[in-house]
């Protein structure tokens, strides 16, 4: 397997589910190293604001796919190379959806959100975050608003747990469209990248990797497309793929 890039998810993958969680020192160590001899970069729901200090730890150099596949970032500058955002009439739609249920939703950047009832809609997001649901709760959220024309919800992990995420993107921007931009703008083909992850979100990121790998602690869904299971976060399982597959160690 010729390798030319990876691509790995954080929260659960290369670093602990939790809001100010950072990557281990053997997950420095093996990206360093990896780095010396192909593309590294991450595919992530966060924010850049909300992963730039783990892409500082990191040393990624190459662009990031971020905000759940809406954006691809040089990390180096900020900028934007590559965004698709939901239309507000599309916002609308889904904030309706939720109004039943007492979540906290965010857009795009925000820090802080509010319950559905509560949300002011007044432009184009890139995500709607819609935190902390009970999982029986999830199902229906997303069963609903993928039935919204040009968006598409996918359950995310949460850092609360027992609980479920919802990341509502563009039908034209989950992880997935933003990995074949990624690959162009690098000139990657498809049999050259390996991707890393572990939720139902990294399901779009497998469907365009030459190579998928699914750390232990994965939901059995994404497990069932890998073509390995890597050990869990926290025996460093991202550190393994990177020793086994780049680094040959």
């Amino acid at each position: 397997m010729d390798f030319k890039a990876l691509i790995f998810d954080l929260d659960g993958t290369a670093i602990k589910a939790e809001y100010n969680a950072l990557p281990s020192d053997a997950v420095i160590k093996a990206v360093e190293k990896a780095q010396e001899k192909i593309i590294i970069s991450i595919a992530t729901g966060r924010t850049f604001i909300g992963c730039e200090k783990i892409i500082t730890k990191l040393k990624i150099k190459f662009p990031c796919i971020v905000s759940g596949g809406t954006e691809l970032i040089d990390p180096k500058t900020g900028e934007i190379l590559w965004t698709k955002k939901i239309k507000v009439e599309d916002i609308k739609k889904t904030i309706d959806i939720c109004r039943p249920y007492p979540y906290e939703i965010l857009f795009s950047k925000e820090i802080k959100g509010s319950s559905a009832q509560e949300k002011e809609i007044k432009n184009e997001e890139n995500v709607v975050y819609i935190m902390n649901t009970k999982p029986e709760d999830a199902s229906q959220i997303i069963k609903n608003i993928n039935l919204i024309e040009n968006v598409v919800a996918h359950e995310a992990g949460s850092w609360t747990k027992g609980m479920v995420d919802i990341h509502v993107t563009h039908k034209d921007a989950t992880k997935k469209n933003s990995l074949l931009k990624w690959m162009k703008i690098l000139k990657l083909n498809k049999q050259n990248v390996l991707a890393v992850g572990d939720n139902i979100n990294d399901l779009p990121l497998f469907e365009v990797s030459g190579y998928k790998v699914a750390v232990a602690n994965a939901s059995e869904k994404l497990k069932l497309k890998a073509d390995y299971i890597a050990p869990s976060i926290s025996e460093d399982g991202l550190a393994v793929v990177i020793n086994k597959f780049i680094l040959k160690i």
